[in-house]
């Protein structure tokens, strides 16, 4: 008698600032992922730039999009991974040594290099935050040149150098409530950023190094991989939202933003045909109205060059502007946007490319999601996969009923032995030159077993505050923009 073998099934989900993304895989033992299907849910407030402010409207959109899959696909989920991303996510470089083992010789064996990761893992970080990923970035053999194995090689002490990636607590337990408002179980959280490279990027870009900009609703994060490892993550409080706010400055209607943006927009102004015009009615008003489709796209095209500013500013403080031969990889909900490559190449005279899917889920099944939007869902659930299925049952198949007790957050701990990370310490005035001398990623702060300073935040990074200020009266300046380039008068600006 023939058995029926049945799917296991991984389901991811992206917790964005404005919308959910849930995505369901499975596969049959160990063949390849099968996408089953992908869904996107708004979220009605209680996100800021990727941060939970209320875990009510989160879990909503959450249920709503489980609810819709469930029917879809007629199963039951009970169980998911996901993915956060926002500035209470950051990571920190920490460098320690061992002495080899075999001082006669010096030979360096597995050994020695295990005991060197065995000290990384019993590095704590501070008690607001949780060590989501430790990842190592190179071995040093007496203080010499930078090896990628050291094993056979010869020395006295073997170091590395060890890149966290930190996470606040706070996040990590508001993620775990929504998740039980929407009566599911929250097996492992992600960090978007850290999972996307294995997703999108080519081999040769794995190698040569490139940055991935995943631009967001309230977020833009940054990846930078090189080498083959990630080599630096980062997010800035700014996406494509403020280009809705702009629009509804001049008059366009909250209900109408989203549309017209999608389906009029593009991010370069000067190819836009001039004659080119919309017809919208704007808010207050009766009649519709034609007006240049140019004045739109101008908007989108200053907000999205501060997007770029933004974005560029993390890649030159990780001091990898001149490290990633193979450019950037744009991705996220809001490279929807005609000729937003081309932007970005004219702003940081870097190759470009959008994004896409390289490996890791079925060709077959490729076309039900969609590769901006959902890829970060996707990523998610793939590196779950690694980590095992999730429990969704088939309808129609015998379970045991899935029972949720009130949560409850962890009750913290002290740390008995306080080891504590700095982040590197930032060279304002530093040259270029000086980045080909350290391997083309952010060098570390060495820090002692003795020293119980916390991990400090990055005085580079611009603050949500500096966002909004740097943001302040942009109104008035792309009116002036827009008039002064298409010789319009004031009534003829959106």
């Amino acid at each position: 008698m023939i058995s029926m073998e049945r799917k296991s099934y991984f389901v991811g989900v992206d917790i964005g600032t404005s919308n959910v993304v849930m995505v369901v895989g499975s596969r049959l033992g160990d063949g390849p992922i099968n996408i089953e299907d992908a869904v996107t849910k708004p979220i009605e407030g209680g996100v800021t730039a990727g941060r939970i402010d209320n875990v009510r409207s989160v879990g909503v959109a959450i249920g709503e999009a489980k609810k819709e899959l469930e029917e879809e696909l007629h199963i039951r989920i009970n169980e998911a991974y996901a993915g956060i991303s926002g500035e209470f996510v950051r990571c920190a470089y920490y460098t320690d040594h061992v002495f080899v083992r075999d001082s006669e010789s010096g030979c360096i064996t597995k050994e020695d290099v295990s005991s060197l990761h065995e000290r990384m893992h019993n590095v704590l970080a501070d008690p607001t935050e949780e060590i989501m990923a430790r990842i190592p970035q190179n071995y040093v053999i007496d203080n010499g040149k930078e090896i990628d194995d050291p094993i056979g090689s010869f020395g006295r002490t073997l170091s590395s150098t060890f890149m966290f990636v930190l996470c606040q607590k706070s996040q990590l337990e508001r993620t775990k409530m929504a998740f039980h408002n929407a009566g599911l179980k929250l097996l492992s959280t992600y960090v978007n950023p850290a999972v996307l490279p294995s997703l999108i990027l080519t081999e040769e870009e794995k190698d040569e190094g490139v940055a991935i900009v995943d631009i967001g609703g309230g977020t833009t994060d940054v990846a930078i991989v090189r080498n083959g490892k990630l080599r630096y993550i980062g997010s800035v409080p700014i996406g494509a939202q403020c280009i809705n706010i702009d629009m509804r400055s001049f008059g366009i209607p909250e209900r109408n933003t989203e549309f017209i943006k999608r389906n009029y927009g593009s991010a370069v102004a000067d190819m836009v045909p001039a004659e080119n015009t919309i017809l919208i009615q704007k808010a207050g008003q009766q009649s519709k109205r034609d007006f240049p489709q140019r004045n739109l796209v101008a908007i989108i095209e200053a907000r999205l060059k501060d997007i770029i500013e933004f974005a560029w500013a993390e890649i030159k403080h990780a001091k990898m502007s001149t490290k990633i031969p193979c450019g950037l990889v744009l991705t996220g909900g809001s490279t929807v946007f005609a000729n937003i490559d081309e932007l970005f190449r004219r702003e940081t005279n870097a190759p470009v490319r959008l994004s896409t899917i390289e490996s890791g889920i079925s060709a077959d099944t490729m076309e039900r999601i969609s590769t901006y939007a959902q890829s970060t869902a996707v990523a998610v659930m793939l590196n779950g996969v690694k980590r095992g299925k999730c429990d969704v049952t088939e309808v129609g198949v015998k379970s045991q009923p899935q029972s949720y007790s009130p949560y409850t957050p962890p009750t913290p701990t002290s740390n008995p032995r306080p080891t504590s990370m700095t982040a590197p310490t930032p060279q304002p005035n530093a040259d270029e030159a000086d980045d080909n001398a350290t391997g083309g990623y952010p060098q570390p702060t060495t820090v002692s077993e003795e020293q119980t300073k916390p991990i400090t935040e990055d005085p580079k990074k611009p603050t949500v505050e500096e966002v909004k200020k740097k943001s302040g009266g942009f109104f008035k300046k792309l009116s002036k923009f827009v008039d002064g380039m298409l010789g319009n008068d004031n009534d003829d600006v959106l």
